[in-house]
């Protein structure tokens, strides 16, 4: 979560904000942190026409819809299983979203519905049978979604850092240390990760040390079977432009026609999150910016000025896209736990739910 860093000014490295009920907000809000409302939209071209919808961030489907069956069968966990509980002119397009983002549904795990912002669909045509339906059925309620307006919700608020992550995360360094609390960046070699884990079991037996980052290296160190799911590249385009919207907004993003799949605007700044090409087109950055200049215009209404992307950055992000290595995490972490080692719950989604796990380590 740290910032991505140009010329001596920060912008975020995506979507992330520290929502009012979580802990952390509660632990360290005198570092920094300020308040806003949480605002959100979506734009969706999946099934034919161009929808933005206000207070939903998951896909909109604006036609009506004969019949909704529910299917609780499940043989496997994958993407393509959760998403076929959809009627099936939603379900293929949302398939074949997810292929042409480069993923294979058959094999990723059935979670990554949260990533991609697919967790819950939005028929907008049967907002009222919506309601009904979802307060009879916890599979309808967990498939389907209605706007923060329709179902009486207040806007929620959230917070931030006045001076981006980085700082925040500088800061809380120092208060850790001072409690004795140490991080340990850059662990890279599976002898290195046994060896500091058995010295310190031995040092310190009752130590509880927590694993957070990816589980490839710590899979190598134990020597188990490699893990089928493979690094995933994603980029954050950064670059300033107006905030038509006066706090941070973000809007999610379904189409066939751009690889960006999500929008960040903060102060007066943009974070542009998007997923390469497998053919490596040249001109990528080119038709995310356009695609950029073409949302900004549709949500204000006003041509604002748009400066050109300062910087692309790419990272390699741990995500499960073959359910397989479920088996396979389950095995790293029971290894751990015998070396005082809690790993990440790879397979949640959300840092709160990781941070609650953890916290049950602690009592």
């Amino acid at each position: 979560m740290r910032d991505w860093a140009v010329n001596g000014d920060w912008f975020y490295r995506n979507c992330q904000f520290i929502s009012e009920e979580s802990e952390v907000k509660n632990i360290f809000k005198n570092l920094g942190l300020y308040n806003f409302p949480v605002r959100f939209s979506s734009y969706v071209d999946l099934f034919g026409k161009e929808l933005i919808t206000n207070n939903f961030q998951g896909p909109v489907y604006d036609e009506q819809v004969d019949k909704i069956t529910l299917s609780t069968k499940q043989e496997k966990k994958s993407l393509k299983n959760r998403l076929s509980q959809y009627p099936e002119k939603i379900s293929s397009k949302l398939i074949e979203w997810i292929k042409y983002l480069g993923f294979d549904p058959t094999e990723a795990y059935e979670n990554l519905v949260y990533y991609f912002g697919l967790d819950r669909v939005y028929l907008s045509k049967h907002t009222n049978d919506l309601k009904e339906y979802k307060k009879n059925s916890l599979l309808a309620d967990t498939l389907y979604g209605l706007p923060n307006n329709f179902l009486g919700k207040k806007c929620s608020s959230a917070y931030l850092p006045q001076k981006g992550y980085s700082n925040f995360f500088d800061q809380i360094k120092k208060t850790l240390e001072k409690i004795k609390i140490i991080e340990k960046p850059n662990i890279d070699l599976p002898s290195e990760i046994l060896e500091g884990l058995k010295s310190t079991k031995e040092k310190v037996p009752d130590a509880k040390i927590f694993w957070t980052a990816s589980p490839v290296i710590l899979n190598k160190a134990f020597g188990f079977n490699k893990l089928l799911s493979k690094p995933v590249v994603a980029c954050n385009s950064v670059l300033y432009c107006k905030n038509p919207f006066n706090s941070p907004f973000y809007i999610q993003v379904f189409s066939l026609k751009t690889r960006v799949t999500r929008i960040y605007f903060y102060e007066n700044k943009a974070t542009i999150e998007w997923l390469p090409s497998p053919n490596k087109s040249d001109n990528e950055e080119a038709s995310v910016l356009e695609f950029f200049k073409l949302i900004l215009n549709k949500l204000s209404g006003t041509n604002f000025k748009v400066f050109n992307i300062l910087k692309t950055f790419k990272e390699t992000r741990f995500m499960l896209t073959n359910y397989y290595d479920l088996e396979n995490l389950t095995q790293i972490s029971n290894q751990a736990k015998n070396l005082g080692l809690i790993c990440t719950p790879w397979h949640f989604y959300g840092r709160d739910a990781k941070i609650s796990y953890f916290k049950s380590y602690l009592k």
